[in-house]
Formats: C-alpha cells, structure tokens, sequence
C-alpha cells in the first residue's frame, strides 16, 4: 500500500512537471525507473592504492540490477574503472587484475559524486566486490566488499 501512495506520488509529479515544462520530469522519470527495486547487497569503499570513500549498494528488480555508488571520492585518475569482482577482498593487495575474476560495468569520469551503473544478464551471486581500478598505473585505488543488505 505504501509503495502504491509512492508511485502515484511520483506519477503526479512527473504529470505536473510535463504538463509545465519544468525540468522536474527527468528527475522524477528516474524516480520511477527504482520503484520496485530493493537493496541486495552493500559495501563501503575502504582506500587502497588511493584516498577513496564512498557507498555501494547493488539493487535488484526482477532479473535487473543496478550497482549504485553513492558519495564517491577518490583521487583524479585518467582511466577509472568500475569493476564487480569475483572473490572476498577485504585483506586485498593493490594489484587484483585477474581477467577471469572481474567484470568491467563502466567508467568514472569524475571522481566524486554518485554513479550508476546497469548489471544485464549476469548472475551476481559469483561476485563479493566492487573495485575501483586504475588501468594506466595498474592499481586498485579502493574496495568495497558487499555483503548482504539489511
């Protein structure tokens, strides 16, 4: 009942914002895209190779899932990448680049902020991590090991 007053909540908001033009629809579509989606697993980025902190939770809806990670700040780095990792890291070395223990989801153009990125068609239960790497120094600048969300 609760999820229903939320969703017609936000439908009426994005109605209003369409119907006056106000830049509300983008924000609220978004909205409407993760109701429905609950928190699976969850992480904390501790600093590996650089100062990193941050938030990530991996939601799921049906067969999708959505890794988000909330309050990023790392150092600037030319080529960041985000990567769902195979394996426990919490005692994790600076270098963990085994190409058959990790799944690249995308890149991170900025180095604080929030992010979003798309799971299709893997099944991450194999996975226990979220990396961020490094690829011109070849270093994992933190971790966030993912447990279960409560």
């Amino acid at each position: 009942m609760m999820q229903l007053k939320k969703m017609a909540g936000v439908v009426g908001l994005l109605m209003l914002s369409l119907l006056t033009g106000s830049a509300l629809a983008q924000t609220n579509a978004a909205a409407v895209k993760t109701i429905g989606y609950q928190t699976a697993l969850a992480g904390e980025f501790r600093s590996l190779g650089a100062p990193t902190a941050g938030r990530v939770e991996i939601t799921k809806n049906g067969k999708n899932y959505l890794l988000k990670i909330s309050g990023l700040n790392t150092q600037p780095a030319p080529d960041l990448k985000v990567w769902l990792y195979k394996g426990d890291l919490a005692g994790a070395s600076l270098n963990v680049q085994v190409p058959e223990k990790y799944l690249t989801l995308g890149t991170v153009k900025r180095f604080d902020g929030d992010f979003t990125f798309t799971i299709v068609g893997t099944d991450i239960s194999n996975y226990s991590s979220v990396v961020l790497w490094c690829d011109q120094v070849k270093t994992a600048f933190g971790v966030a090991v993912l447990n279960e969300a409560n």
